[in-house]
């Protein structure tokens, strides 16, 4: 039988794990420097996200757009603030050099609720009790727990729904119906 006609249908099919349990690392001095293999086997490679968004794979840049979408959109926050991609029984460790996710737009619907246009074409409503400012920069948090910063458009859309509160000497937004003071 020739490689290509292999029956591999009787090979074992791996059972889900009910809980997700984070890869253990494997190092040890090899000939040409520090390996670092996970537990199965498996070369542990490097997911990279850049300051402007990019997703990088041992430093190539991922073009791919239906790729980029699917690692954006399987991105997970740790409690210890380290980002995973999770996709099936597999999770991939990513390094992430400011925030995951770019706030691309800033719009109000119908209802009045300001919504988010992401880099990876996502659409969320703004948590506005979640923005933060660093160094003048606007960031919040999108999907339960994920940063993304405002691009500068973004900010300029987003400064349009800002108002002073002459009282409180205090910048806010009016979202969900409330008033939400901004720290800047």
């Amino acid at each position: 039988m020739s490689r290509r006609e292999r029956d591999f249908s009787t090979r074992p099919k791996r059972q889900p794990s009910r809980e997700r349990m984070p890869a253990r690392e494997i190092e040890f001095e090899g000939p040409i420097g520090t390996i670092h293999l996970l537990e199965g086997g498996a070369a542990r490679y490097e997911l990279r996200i850049d300051a402007e968004g990019r997703w990088f794979h041992e430093g190539v840049e991922i073009v791919r757009d239906d790729i980029r979408v699917l690692f954006s959109r399987s991105l997970v926050r740790r409690k210890n603030g380290e980002y995973y991609v999770e996709i099936a029984n597999d999770e991939f460790p990513v390094i992430v050099e400011d925030v995951p996710l770019i706030v691309a737009r800033v719009t109000r619907n119908p209802k009045g609720d300001l919504m988010l246009l992401l880099n990876d074409g996502a659409a969320e409503r703004l948590e506005a009790r979640t923005i933060i400012f660093r160094d003048n920069v606007p960031y919040c948090d999108v999907r339960s727990n994920i940063e993304a910063r405002f691009s500068r458009p973004a900010y300029y859309q987003l400064a349009q729904f800002i108002e002073y509160d002459e009282k409180e000497k205090k910048y806010y937004l009016m979202a969900d119906g409330k008033t939400v003071y901004l720290d800047a």
